[in-house]
């Protein structure tokens, strides 16, 4: 790799010096801008003032763990968007699962490494934004069309009210026909979004909701993953795990997929849903960071649904969770990750 005039700010956290040493002199010879921490109690304190473009941090230090700092991190509000990458001797599956989904690192590094591939990763995580903005602009130009449908269908009065309700059943139709086929892009995800509705409506119906609010929870939750469509099929259906740049725009769906509904006033509750599917209970979660009651009951009802399914059935790199396990990780990110409430009513359906 030929070496390139960067001016990104990185942050190193780790607890070996002569690591530290190492890493700092390979990013400085690259032109990178490096700030280190030894002292992982000193780590918040100097991510605020040195205000890094990426931060490195191992997993196993003393007095704070890796994943401990990560939680910090991501509940700052000028912090929670920096990309994370974890630099560790662990070379562990669970662990790069927790990373991802549970504190949204970007990329898992494992020691030993060459320097090459660490510049290459940290160059990757500082190209993800531009490449996610060049497919959402791609993708908008395509459905343009939905915003024109979408401004007829403002018109409010009696004698149209009948043509508006039957475009708006045309439009959700066309919708659920994309999910359909955004499902089958990858046959471990076939019949996803149906069955997050179907568990959905469980719930939903379990709690007592009204009629309309459990037609809206099932359309919001067919629709939760509308945002992937622009994700190229590779990046769903490859074998392995998903690369830093992967990631990041896999997990930009939410907000891309509300973007997408935006103009179709009349489905304003199930973009709440498709936009805040991922927010956690206690504030740690996309794209938002909103948390408790703010996030809404709709969107916490599919959040639990959404985890549950993916769980329970079978992934291209790895098998499926038994119910036993997957309601007992539930359980353990109860008040946390999800709305205790909802929680206790899955539990109530499923055990």
């Amino acid at each position: 790799m030929s070496k390139v005039k960067e001016s990104a700010k990185i942050l190193l956290i780790d607890d070996d010096k002569l690591i530290l040493k190492l890493m700092k002199t390979i990013l400085l010879s690259y032109g990178f801008e490096v700030e280190t921490v030894y002292n992982p109690m000193d780590a918040y304190a100097v991510a605020k003032a040195f205000k890094p473009n990426i931060i490195t941090i191992d997993l196993m230090m003393p007095e704070l763990s890796g994943w401990e700092i990560c939680d910090i991190l991501r509940r700052d509000s000028d912090l929670k968007k920096v990309p994370i990458i974890i630099v560790s001797a662990k070379n562990d599956n669970q662990d790069k699962e927790v990373a991802k989904y549970l504190f949204k690192v970007n990329d898992y590094i494992t020691k030993p490494f060459e320097a090459e591939e660490l510049v290459k990763r940290i160059q990757f995580s500082l190209m993800r934004k531009d490449s996610l903005q060049r497919q959402e602009k791609s993708f908008f130009e395509t459905i343009s069309v939905i915003g024109t449908l979408a401004e007829e269908l403002k018109i409010k009065n009696e004698h149209l009210e009948r043509q508006v309700r039957m475009r708006e059943e045309t439009i959700i139709s066309v919708m659920k026909t994309l999910i359909r086929a955004l499902d089958e892009k990858d046959p471990y995800t076939a019949g996803h979004s149906e069955r997050v509705a179907e568990i959905s409506l469980k719930i939903g119906k379990a709690m007592g909701l009204s009629l309309n609010e459990l037609k809206k929870l099932e359309r919001g939750a067919i629709l939760h993953d509308i945002g992937k469509l622009i994700i190229d099929l590779s990046y769903i259906s490859k074998p392995g795990p998903l690369t830093s740049e992967e990631f990041e725009i896999m997990a930009s769906h939410a907000e891309v997929g509300a973007r997408i509904l935006e103009p179709l006033d009349f489905l304003d509750e199930e973009i709440m849903i498709v936009k805040r599917h991922h927010e956690a209970w206690d504030g740690s979660g996309y794209p938002e960071g909103v948390s408790g009651d703010e996030i809404g009951l709709l969107p916490s009802i599919v959040s639990v649904a959404d985890v549950y399914d993916a769980l329970t059935s079978d992934r291209s790199y790895r098998a499926a969770w038994s119910k036993e396990d997957t309601l007992k990780e539930i359980q353990s990110l109860k008040g946390r990750k999800f709305n205790p409430i909802i929680v206790d009513i899955l539990f109530q359906i499923y055990s």
